[in-house]
């Protein structure tokens, strides 16, 4: 018997299919996406300029030390040459130490402004899904 068109249909108690209840799940997981993305894009323009003077500033380390070390190869392959009483072996050891002192001095500066975590929220919130998770 059909049932007549102004009639309603008494639905059964069974749970929603596989596919519905992906559908749900999938929708929530790219919301879910969407807000931790936002917050990292968030978080990035706060942070981008601190992330640019601490990639600058560890650069600037890298080749005052590779720098220092040159100099220092330079100067003792002259010694060891036999050139030991010219001046400008004490000249390339003077600017040996100087790239030394300053790679220590900006090893010091990047490390003094490296304590501060970069995206604190995205990384709270990606801890308390972990947390749920197990």
């Amino acid at each position: 018997m059909n049932p007549s068109p102004g009639a309603e249909s008494t639905g059964s108690s069974e749970p929603p299919g596989l596919q519905a209840a992906a559908g749900g799940f999938t929708t929530a997981l790219v919301r879910y996406l969407q807000a931790l993305t936002g917050l990292f894009g968030l978080e990035l323009r706060e942070t981008g300029g601190q992330a640019l003077l601490l990639g600058l500033l560890g650069v600037a380390l890298v080749v005052a030390s590779v720098l220092a070390y040159l100099f220092l190869l330079l100067g003792l392959t002259i010694v060891v040459v036999g050139s030991l009483g010219g001046g400008w072996v004490a000249a390339l050891f003077v600017l040996c130490a100087l790239h030394a002192v300053m790679a220590v001095v900006l090893f010091l500066v990047l490390r003094g402004r490296a304590t501060k975590p970069f995206f604190p929220g995205t990384r709270e919130a990606l801890r308390r899904e972990v947390q749920k998770l197990s």
